[in-house]
């Protein structure tokens, strides 16, 4: 009787610290914000999973990113952090994403992240995209704010992770490199200042172009 309480409490144990690492950063809905969904890590900082969207009006730009390899991918590519990987001061990477999956479009996508006084953190991101179609060649970049805050995962995605070594199939694993302390927003108040002058470099920032 002791030996199988023993070997379930070591089962309920391995259950625990198998999805006790992740956090999961979710993407919130901002009246100025234009990613919607999440990304998971570990605590080494390492992306485990992503998968979010950028919202655009023209559904020729709006963009998935989920990870696939097949005919061509949506690949991380690189990952950095600015928070060290201790309880006290983690935070989510800093990361870059390429999209190829097929023939016709190419995008490249940055994520930057400081992190607000409430304990939430501000992205800046970039994406600059092109679709080569007939007749047409689209040409586009912006700039998109917004706000990310960690919780949780999922015990049953967890498990699903864990099942492939930690990773979703086609996610390597990245280990960050520390690249320095980031400065925080200075008071709550910066946060919509931030935005707005987010979105007026995405208003310069975005162009379109038409090829004949």
């Amino acid at each position: 009787m002791i030996k199988k309480l023993f070997l379930l409490a070591a089962t309920l144990l391995c259950s625990f610290n198998a999805w006790a690492g992740y956090t999961r950063y979710n993407f919130e809905a901002t009246s100025w914000g234009n990613i919607f969904g999440y990304i998971i890590q570990h605590d080494d900082g390492s992306i485990a999973m992503f998968d979010f969207r950028l919202e655009d009006d023209d559904p020729a730009i709006a963009t998935q990113f989920y990870p696939f390899t097949g005919m061509g991918c949506v690949c991380l590519t690189s990952a950095s952090t600015n928070f060290t990987n201790t309880s006290l001061d983690l935070g989510p990477s800093n990361f870059s994403i390429r999209d190829d999956y097929d023939g016709h479009r190419r995008a490249e996508f940055n994520i930057r992240f400081i992190e607000d006084p409430s304990g939430m953190f501000i992205y800046t991101a970039t994406n600059s995209f092109t679709r080569s179609e007939d007749p047409d060649t689209i040409m586009y970049s912006d700039t998109y704010t917004g706000i990310l805050e960690g919780t949780s995962i999922d015990p049953d995605l967890a498990a699903y992770l864990d099942a492939n070594n930690g990773y979703h199939p086609g996610v390597p694993r990245i280990v960050p490199n520390y690249v320095g302390r980031a400065n925080k927003v200075p008071e709550p108040a910066s946060l919509a200042l931030f935005a707005i002058g987010a979105l007026g470099l995405a208003g310069m920032t975005r162009r379109r172009k038409a090829a004949p």
